[in-house]
């Protein structure tokens, strides 16, 4: 069994066997060489993969599922105080560009 893992499948062959319904391209495979993420053969000017060689590489791919649900529920305190200090900044910041902007009109007119 050890034997079928290490038999050398050229890029275009690699493809259809070993992901039948797309979603892989002879590109991705090239891709995946290039950033070192997947392990090949370079025999003369063409490139094989093993099964074993595919194998290493999804794995080093794959990523936890990740779960929404088991985060603790907000009390929303917090956000409504953050919200509340957030307005007052922003009241703040309205009222000195209105008062700095009547100073530049005054200025204006007096020029």
């Amino acid at each position: 069994m050890s034997d079928q893992k290490n038999l050398p499948f050229p890029l275009d062959a690699a493809v259809s066997y070993f992901f039948p319904n797309g979603g892989i391209t002879k590109n991705t495979l090239r891709a995946a060489i290039r950033k070192g993420e997947l392990e090949c053969e370079h025999i003369g000017n063409k490139y094989f993969v093993t099964a074993s060689d595919i194998e290493k590489w999804r794995e080093k791919l794959r990523k936890p599922v990740t779960r929404r649900y088991n985060r603790p529920a907000a009390t929303g305190t917090a956000d409504k105080e953050q919200i509340e200090v957030a307005k007052a900044a922003l009241r703040h910041t309205a009222q000195l560009l209105i008062s700095g902007s009547k100073g530049r009109q005054a200025r204006k007119r007096d020029q």
